[in-house]
């Protein structure tokens, strides 16, 4: 979603929220790492992230997390379980202060029968969302040292006009990129310390430096075919 269509929506829904204050739609302020919702919890409604970051996850039987998806401006969450009305499967925490929309369940049906912006908008979140998923499916069968530098490359902000080179600052702790990447934090430091030495990349706390995106992108040559293939984070 872009800046614009986010505004929209927000413009929309605020309208929406101005005249029907009994639907109990709230802007609400979520404090870094407290929780927007837990797994096994019945759906309280819709949420849109305005500002800040949310991390949305999964707990083993055995304890471990697995980051499935980071939520930023413009994104939802919870609408599956709203829309299937069941229960939700997933736990959402703040990854940083996140202020969000809250539509409870009523008033979001409400909204989806008079507003096509939002319809077009949920549909098209869920699709990128069902996109992402097909991607992460398709990096399990990668090496661990692709799976970062394709999170670089596709991450990459500030690039330099000749497009030679990039600067990244990463959303997430180091911990949560290496779950969501299906990483051991470990092997994920590993590969950044192979990568750095390599000149591949520079870190400088929670921003990595690219100096050569080509030598990047080739970086699988040169990457080994000793790698270890330590166990995925579950």
């Amino acid at each position: 979603m872009t800046e614009q269509q986010c505004d929209e929506l927000v413009a929309c829904i605020t309208a929406f929220q101005a005249r029907f204050p009994s639907e109990g739609i709230s802007r609400q302020l979520v404090l870094r790492n407290r929780y927007v919702f837990h797994s096994g919890n019945p759906a309280q409604g819709l949420y849109l992230v305005i500002d800040g970051l949310v991390k949305v996850f999964k707990v083993s039987r055995a304890g471990n997390e697995r980051i499935i998806h980071i939520a930023g401006r413009g994104d939802f969450l919870s609408e599956v379980p709203v829309l299937l009305q069941r229960g939700c499967d997933t736990t959402a925490q703040a990854a940083s202060d996140a202020v969000m929309f809250h539509i409870p369940e009523q008033a979001v049906f409400a909204l989806l029968d008079e507003s096509p912006l939002l319809f077009r908008q949920l549909l098209g979140g869920m699709a990128r969302k069902v996109h992402c998923l097909l991607q992460d499916i398709e990096s399990n069968f990668k090496a661990g040292h692709e799976r970062v530098a394709d999170f670089l490359l596709s991450h990459g902000a500030d690039k330099s006009p000749s497009g030679e080179s990039l600067r990244i600052v990463l959303p997430i702790k180091k911990t949560d990129l290496a779950s969501w990447l299906g990483l051991t934090p470990q092997h994920f430091s590993r590969i950044l310390q192979d990568m750095r030495q390599k000149g591949l990349i520079e870190v400088d706390g929670p921003a990595i430096h690219v100096p050569s995106v080509e030598n990047l992108k080739n970086g699988c040559l040169r990457f080994g075919k000793d790698e270890s293939m330590l166990p995925a984070a579950h």
